[in-house]
């Protein structure tokens, strides 16, 4: 894992309070896997399971991505591949 995604899954961990561990993380190959370890944390931790927490954690990490790599958001798609597509 390179510098990159380390820094943007801190980021992530830090934005909703969650811990990502290197298992999890190596389970992420586009922004969509990542967005489901998310929202699988947060219901772990108690939030409630929906289309809207979905919509919300995608949301949240297409513009945490974004500001990480300075990319544009609207180049950040669900099926976007995190190495390759995002971290080169």
């Amino acid at each position: 894992m390179g510098l990159e995604s380390v820094e943007i899954i801190m980021e992530v961990e830090d934005y909703f309070g969650i811990s990502v561990s290197d298992e999890l993380a190596s389970r992420c190959f586009t922004v969509s896997d990542f967005q489901g370890v998310v929202v699988d944390l947060l219901v772990a931790k108690g939030r409630v399971r929906s289309v809207d927490l979905d919509a919300e954690v995608y949301a949240d990490l297409v513009r945490i991505i974004a500001k990480q790599m300075g990319m544009k958001a609207s180049d950040i798609r669900p099926e976007s591949k995190l190495i390759g597509d995002i971290i080169h």
